[in-house]
């Protein structure tokens, strides 16, 4: 009688699991379990895109059509490895229209450019704000006239830490 490998009738039926159909084993680095499972549980990130658009003004009939499922992470991070989140705080980028508790999708590989939102680092201190760079002088410009545009001179420790790709609005 031979020794080892798969018994008939022996593990769980397929389709019965957790997931209702075959399942594999796979090595996943400990630190990751929570990100695979987080996957798992949300069935890849995807939500539903509904084919109709919602009108900004009068109210028009819904559409319950389904056109397809978005990845949010695919759609929002280009660049897994360089890309973070950042939390906004105040107001200073309103006319941006980054409000206080918006988050921030940030590429650190970018190139910065003319008018581009940058985080940045001036002193130590962090900020969102619109790059300028006229005639080998940059300006950090808020994006509200409540404050003053952030001059960077020689002896400031200044660092861009990267380019606002999108914002996710905080509405609630």
């Amino acid at each position: 009688m031979p020794r080892g490998g798969q018994r008939i009738g022996a593990g769980r039926p397929v389709g019965t699991g957790k997931y209702d159909r075959p399942t594999k084993t796979m090595r996943v680095p400990v630190d990751m379990l929570a990100d695979v499972a987080l996957f798992l549980e949300s069935k890849g990130y995807s939500i539903p895109l509904f084919s109709s658009r919602v009108p900004a003004g009068l109210p028009a009939p819904g559409d319950d059509h389904v056109e397809d499922y978005i990845n949010l992470y695919k759609r929002l991070v280009s660049d897994p490895e360089n890309t973070f989140s950042v939390p906004a705080s105040g107001d200073s980028m309103i006319n941006a229209g980054i409000f206080d508790g918006d988050l921030l999708i940030v590429n650190c590989h970018l190139e910065a450019r003319h008018k581009s939102i940058v985080i940045a680092s001036v002193d130590g201190q962090q900020t969102v704000k619109t790059l300028h760079i006229e005639k080998q002088k940059i300006t950090l410009m808020p994006e509200n006239e409540n404050y003053r545009p952030i001059h960077i001179t020689k002896g400031v420790d200044f660092k861009i830490l990267g380019v606002v790709t999108n914002v996710i609005k905080t509405v609630i």
